[in-house]
């Protein structure tokens, strides 16, 4: 019965290789004209700006509700909060930077075909599942 344990670990390991995967698929495809490159990187500063932001509101959230679940519960419980919550940040930048590379990506593979533009945006969207 203790073999249980390993297989979330193992499911998880797996899903990060397809993350890896379709996200590398994603940035080998061609970027397109320099226009597109140049909204690409307008829209990845917006967004990763707007991430950091996020990013500093949810560490004063965490250090706040951590501290509270350390004096109402265990210290186990509020580690695994900010474990918790450091990983799901570290979920949404990944998905960020793969949403991000894939757009103008896209856009391109939209100029060659439907088809193209589909498997692209479908990879991009995949790092996140």
């Amino acid at each position: 019965m203790t073999y249980l344990v390993a297989i979330p670990g193992v499911i998880s390991v797996l899903a990060l290789l397809s993350a890896y995967t379709f996200n590398r698929s994603v940035i080998r495809k061609a970027q397109g004209t320099d226009r597109m490159k140049e909204l690409q990187g307008y829209i990845r500063s917006g967004a990763f700006t707007f991430m950091l932001e996020e990013a500093r509101v949810m560490a004063i959230t965490m250090v706040v509700i951590g501290i509270l679940l350390w004096v109402l519960f265990y210290w186990e419980v509020a580690v695994a909060f900010w474990l918790g919550s450091l990983l799901s940040m570290a979920a949404g930048f990944i998905g960020m930077n793969a949403a991000t590379h894939a757009n103008a990506r896209t856009t391109q593979g939209a100029r060659k075909s439907f088809k193209e533009a589909l498997t692209v945006a479908f990879s991009g969207g995949s790092v996140m599942g």
